[in-house]
């Protein structure tokens, strides 16, 4: 049997080019569903996987997480197996451009989306990675960095946040 094929919402993320990676590397089909196919190439050859790798094991669908539909159409349309072991993995963070008190609800309406398809098509693996509150001395330049500081080091054990707490990245 092939060993199961992994479906990558924010493959070309901090954490999710490392879950690309090992997945990959681990012999597994990796589909990517990414904004940016060009990133998520150049990130996955910084972290050291080789153009081979990516050419046999990895296919790319280009999309954005505020398109639920496209959301819905990647999970549908994957290819994936219960009866396989085959699993979702969503690593996505907030964009770049994401404003704390301006921005529009991103992360929870793809998660959603996704459930509900899942639930459709009868899958029944999910991993959901996010790092919405650890702090990385290395993303100082962040705009949102002093806000997560506070939060985390201050306002966490004000409102009993169990597992929020500063995180170090190494490596």
């Amino acid at each position: 049997m092939a060993p199961p094929k992994v479906l990558l919402f924010g493959g070309s993320g901090q954490t999710g080019r490392y879950v690309a990676k090992f997945a990959l590397e681990a012999d597994h089909d990796v589909i990517a569903f990414v904004r940016n196919p060009d990133k998520l190439r150049s990130v996955l050859a910084e972290v050291g996987v080789s153009p081979a790798l990516m050419q046999d094991k990895l296919k790319v669908l280009e999309g954005d997480l505020t398109d639920l539909n496209a959301v819905r159409s990647a999970v549908r349309d994957s290819g994936l197996s219960h009866a396989n072991g085959d699993v979702i993995i969503e690593c996505a963070g907030k964009p770049k451009a994401f404003q704390i008190l301006a921005g529009k609800p991103m992360l929870l309406p793809a998660v959603r989306a996704i459930a509900e398809t899942m639930r459709e098509i009868g899958l029944k693996r999910i991993l959901i990675q996010t790092g919405a509150m650890s702090v990385d001395p290395r993303l100082d330049g962040d705009p949102s960095y002093p806000f997560k500081t506070f939060m985390v080091t201050f306002m966490s054990p004000l409102m009993w946040i169990k597992g929020m707490r500063w995180t170090t990245w190494s490596g």
